[in-house]
């Protein structure tokens, strides 16, 4: 008996033995390619330092497609691996419906490791971060984030812009400083036709309507027939909105890609497009538009249709068109060369505002790290690194460094300075060499406006002197309401709010001009509507969201 006890436990220690000598050492990470590593943290290397990790590792990721980008064979994405070590498992997202396909996997919570470019709103941050789907990157950018610690210094702006009011950071985000973007509600006039009739650049509201009368009367084409259109605008173009210029020499005009009419008076938010002034800048246009002036399918047609307008035709027809590159022209054609930037108009009391919103260049919810992901601190690291400010930034963005671009040995900058960098060719719809702003990048106005001048990409320089005639007349940056955080109920009572009165608010804009509602008999209605539809309580959830980001 004691025999047989005695070779009972002398098998188990053996059975024991063999199976330790199997199993793996240690506490490895779960990479099938991370073998032999003991944790996650003793992968990576020191933090700004490239490669990322010593032993490759695979993260997935759901992004937005973009035009032309096949993301696996992408040159950037095959040089980015190359650099970090960092191999992309990639999910693509239609370009056009991306939500729906985003919606679905976050509710479904078969999503992967990082979500990359599908402009996930503030809102959405604070409820999946709330949630802890998004993982709060705090203590992540204080131990990792070089590059973002870097700009959050050098602008601190964007950190105050990308915390959520509970004083967590959900994503990461793009800083793409755009000094003429800042500028981009434009006016151009056709400086040829103002010379054909020894007209001088107007400055004031009534000097350009006169200018306009001479375009429609005057005949400055030279064609002999009355074709001329003195002003047009459209829809949905990049600033292609007539009022967008127009309305800021009567009150600032807050109409942006974050904003919706709204601004801020000494801290309070109201509506400007109820305030008196507001009045005025559309009994203008109405003047402008009874008397010919404007052309009537500038609140139907689209760009594609705008740009015929000032496209077609032997000659010119269309002498002053708003829109934030060259609004009825196309950059690279003959005609675009004839317009010049119209410099902001004084109105009837004076006031001559330059739209801007320093918050613009700043986009949160371009990357977000997900509680699926294996490796958190990687998917930082590799996010983090996108924001170099430089080398990085430029491949992703311009190309291929040595083929697309190159760093500049001599010249002189757009912004007049020492050249920092220089464009070698443009990139075309095929491309493939970069994620065409997919990826986040960080994009200071010394590094953007470092491009070396070529005159064979005149474009950037064109729109940095445009933009320089407006900077004097700045709109004031207390006006301007900052990217807001919502939680969950009251961003659902916004959106409803929003469309009702915005909708409500562009219809009335062209009745009212057109003259197809009464300006001075229906105002009183058109307040009416808005208190109706909201307008009170629409201020009033972003008044709370201001205070509480103020806090």
């Amino acid at each position: 008996m004691r025999r047989n006890v005695l070779l009972l436990w002398m098998l188990m220690l053996v059975f024991v033995f063999l199976t330790s000598a199997c199993s793996p050492a240690g506490n490895n990470t779960e990479s099938s390619q991370n073998e032999g590593i003991v944790t996650v943290e003793d992968n990576m290397t020191e933090p700004g330092s490239f490669p990322i990790v010593k032993e490759k590792v695979t993260l997935k990721v759901l992004i937005r497609g973009a035009s032309g980008v096949d993301f696996d064979t992408n040159t950037f994405t095959k040089w980015y691996e190359e650099k970090t070590n960092v191999h992309i498992q990639f999910e693509v997202a239609p370009e056009n419906g991306f939500e729906e396909t985003l919606n679905l996997a976050l509710a479904s919570g078969n999503y992967p490791d990082m979500i990359i470019g599908m402009e996930i709103k503030p809102a959405t941050e604070m409820l999946y971060g709330k949630s802890g789907t998004f993982l709060p990157l705090n203590d992540m950018i204080e131990k990792y984030g070089v590059n973002m610690k870097k700009i959050f210094d050098e602008k601190p702006l964007v950190q105050q812009v990308i915390t959520a009011p509970d004083g967590n950071i959900y994503s990461v985000p793009d800083i793409g400083e755009c000094f003429h973007c800042d500028y981009a509600k434009r006016m151009w006039i056709n400086k040829t036709w103002l010379d054909n009739l020894g007209l001088k650049m107007p400055t004031t509201t009534e000097e350009y309507y006169n200018v306009l009368k001479a375009f429609k009367t005057q005949d400055p084409n030279g064609n002999g027939k009355a074709d001329e259109i003195p002003l047009a605008g459209a829809v949905g173009g990049w600033n292609t909105e007539i009022e967008g210029f127009l309305m800021n020499s009567f009150i600032y005009n807050p109409m942006g890609s974050t904003q919706t009419g709204m601004m801020l008076d000494q801290g309070k938010v109201v509506a400007a497009f109820i305030q008196d002034p507001w009045k005025e800048g559309l009994a203008y246009m109405k003047r402008l538009y009874s008397e010919g002036l404007i052309a009537p399918e500038t609140f139907t047609q689209d760009n594609a249709q705008y740009r015929q307008m000032g496209e077609g035709g032997d000659a010119p027809r269309v002498g002053s068109c708003p829109g934030g590159l060259y609004g009825c022209t196309a950059y690279g054609q003959e005609r675009y060369k004839e317009y010049v930037a119209l410099p902001p108009l004084a109105g009837p009391d004076g006031t001559r505002i330059a739209w801007t919103n320093p918050y613009e260049g700043i986009t949160s919810g371009r990357i977000v790290i997900t509680n699926n992901s294996k490796y958190p601190e990687v998917a930082f690291r590799w996010a983090d690194g996108l924001l170099d400010g430089g080398e990085v930034s430029l491949r992703s963005d311009t190309g291929t460094m040595g083929e697309y671009w190159d760093w500049a040995e001599e010249g002189t900058g757009i912004n007049g300075k020492p050249a920092v960098w220089e464009k070698l060719k443009e990139k075309t719809a095929d491309s493939n060499v970069g994620w065409q702003t997919r990826a986040p990048r960080y994009y200071p106005a010394d590094l953007r406006l470092g491009e070396k001048r070529n005159d064979e990409f005149p474009l950037e320089v064109i729109l940095f002197e445009a933009a320089k005639q407006y900077e004097p007349y700045k709109a004031d940056s207390s006006l301007v309401i900052p990217p807001l955080f919502y939680d969950e109920e009251q961003a659902a009572e916004l959106v409803n709010l929003e469309k009702t009165i915005i909708d409500y608010k562009k219809e009335m804009l062209a009745r009212f001009i057109t003259g197809d509602a009464d300006l001075e008999s229906e105002w009183g209605t058109y307040l009416d509507t808005m208190n109706q539809m909201g307008l009170e309580r629409y201020a009033q959830i972003i008044q709370e969201a201001y205070d509480a980001s103020q806090k």
